[in-house]
């Protein structure tokens, strides 16, 4: 499983501010409390954006449509990422609800 963890933003800029062994504990805690699940992460990747959230370039439309011809070439193979469904967080959570749907066969 992968999760995809925002902090910071205009509400809690100090976070942004912490150092990343604080931002990893925090960001684990709370998918732990959120999630209800034990166990301990296998890979840890921090990403900042100064000013904002990552944006789409030219390649967009190329990579939306290799995305669709993979998933539809290798059944099973189901893509949930800010590359083809949305970059700000309630983008991500719908994906992430359209493709758990996608997955139990109910949409």
């Amino acid at each position: 499983v992968l999760f995809t963890a925002f902090l910071g933003g205009v509400s809690q800029a100090e976070l942004a501010r912490q150092p990343l062994e604080v931002q990893r504990d925090l960001v684990f805690a709370q998918i732990r409390r959120t999630m209800q699940i034990d166990g301990h992460y296998q890979f840890w990747k921090s990403y900042a954006w100064d000013h904002a959230i990552e944006q789409y370039d030219l390649n967009q439309l190329r990579i939306h449509r290799h995305v669709e011809e993979l998933e539809s070439r290798f059944q099973g193979l189901h893509f949930c990422h800010a590359l083809v469904r949305g970059v700000a967080l309630p983008d991500r959570i719908d994906a992430a609800i359209q493709t758990a749907r996608k997955i139990h066969g109910l949409g």
